[in-house]
Formats: C-alpha cells, structure tokens, sequence
C-alpha cells in the first residue's frame, strides 16, 4: 500500500512540474491543494499545518527551480542586474515574515486556506481575462526599465511566497512585462531565477534552521515532512526539464482554462466545505 501511495505522489508531482513549468504559473497552486488535503490527517495544530503546507510546497518548487536555473546558466538566460533588483528585496521580505510565522502563531489552517482561496480567485481571473492573453504575447518594448517597478514586484513577490508558500508569479510576470517593458519569456526567466533564492530562503528558515519543528518526529526536518516531500519532489524535477522544453517552443496560452476548472472546483470545495460550513457551526 505504501508503495501504491508512493506512485501515486510521484505521478502528482510530475503533473505539478509539469504545469508550473511549461505555463509558468499554476503549479504552486496545484501543489498546494494535494498538500492542504494530505496535511489534515496529520496530529498537529492548525498553526504547525500552515507551516508544514509552506515549506513542503517551497521545497519542493525550489527543486523545480533549481534544475530550470541550472539549464538556464548553460544557455546565458540567467539576467543578473534584473534577477538581482527583483530577489534582494523579495529575500528580504521573505525572511522577515517567514521568522514571524516560524516563531508566533498567527496564521492558522482556516485563515490560511481564506489567503487560499482568495488566491485562486485572483489567478483565475487571471488567466481566463482578456488581459492574461495579452500577457502571454511576445512584446518587445526596449528591454528591462523601471528598477522601482522591479524592487515592488519583489516585494510582492517575497510576501506572498512566504505566506503561502507557493510561487507568486502571476503577480510579478505581468509588473516585468507590462509595466517594466520586458519580453514575457524573459521576464518569466527573471522572475524565476529570483524564485529560486526566495524559495531556497523559506526552506533555510523552516528546515536547515533549528526550530521548533524538531520536535514533531523522525520522519521530519524542521517542517520538511519527508513521506510527503520526497516522492512529489522526484516527480516535478523530472517533469521540469520537459515542461521547460516545451515552454521553449510551444504557445500556452489555451491550456490555462482546463487549469482554471481545477482551480475553480477546488476553491468552491475548500469555501463551503472548510470555511462557511465552519462557521455555520
């Protein structure tokens, strides 16, 4: 049985991988929903669930991260000067409130999955608006300007990765291309690149760091919950290198609607089974 629960993981990470790399956004969001529904079984708190949901879901997309940022380094696609205005800010404001959630109880699992869904509404509307499709044109404008656009949306960028632990790139992408006139495939590739130290950043302060995540067993290091993290990690590393791949050479747009209906049934499941069945009772 354990093994059947095993392949199981590793064929929802693959389609994890798959997504977030090849759309460029939706695969935190995926991973997140398969987390929040594994996690509840779990004897722990609301709190320490949040937290294990934040640094699983950021361990697992740093690893995604990490081999989209190697390939990236052998191609000359890594944009240091623009990655650098985006990451210091978003490393800064990750650090900060990723110690505020580690070390005071604020964000539990019902308030949190209110942040959820709110988040899902937003990326929804996203993606299906006539605004979202004119984000995934090819736009040439002159390059990277605005270093002041660029330092806000790695702010953004760092809060909203550090509360929920998924990639924010539905907030940042459109701020690089719209607003700071770079190429969308580019500015994914900044906004990536920035992705990798912020993700790597909450994983040092919920895992590498001592915490009080030491306490909760064996089968974890600091909030990493190893049952859980290490079959769905495999799976999105290895279906990041295809799904780069076909970023590379195929237009995405159109997928995003079947991604949407996963998004919607799942945001409408979360909000009348966990939240307003909540406080009706």
């Amino acid at each position: 049985m354990e093994i059947f629960y095993t392949f199981i993981l590793l064929f929802l990470g693959f389609f994890i991988g798959l997504i977030g790399t090849f759309i460029g956004v939706g695969g935190g969001i995926l991973l997140i929903m398969v987390l929040l529904f594994m996690v509840e079984p779990l004897p722990f708190d609301g709190f320490e669930s949040v937290r294990i949901v934040i640094v699983n879901s950021a361990f697992i997309l740093y690893a995604m991260q990490l081999s989209l940022f190697i390939r990236k380094v052998f191609r000359k696609e890594v944009y240091l000067k623009a990655t650098t205005i985006v990451a210091i800010p978003a490393i800064l404001i990750t650090t900060l409130l990723g110690f505020i959630i580690l070390q005071f109880d604020i964000i539990d699992l019902f308030t949190y999955k209110i942040i959820f869904v709110v988040f899902i509404i937003y990326t929804s509307f996203i993606l299906i608006s006539n605004r979202e499709r004119g984000m995934f044109e090819v736009c040439n404008r002159g390059g990277v300007k605005g270093n002041l656009r660029n330092l806000f949306a790695g702010i953004l960028s760092g809060t909203f990765t550090s509360i929920t632990g998924a990639d924010s790139g539905i907030f940042i992408v459109p701020v690089l291309n719209k607003y700071c006139d770079i190429d969308i495939r580019k500015a994914v590739n900044i906004y990536n690149s920035s992705l990798f130290f912020i993700l790597l950043t909450i994983v040092i302060l919920f895992a590498v760091i001592p915490n009080k995540g030491d306490i909760l067993g064996n089968d974890f290091t600091g909030y990493i919950y190893w049952p859980y993290a290490l079959p769905l990690l495999g799976g999105a590393f290895t279906a990041s290198f295809i799904g780069y791949t076909l970023f590379q050479k195929f237009k995405f747009n159109y997928f995003v609607y079947p991604l949407v209906f996963i998004f919607t049934v799942t945001a409408l499941r979360i909000l009348f089974s966990d939240i307003l069945y909540s406080l009706y009772l």
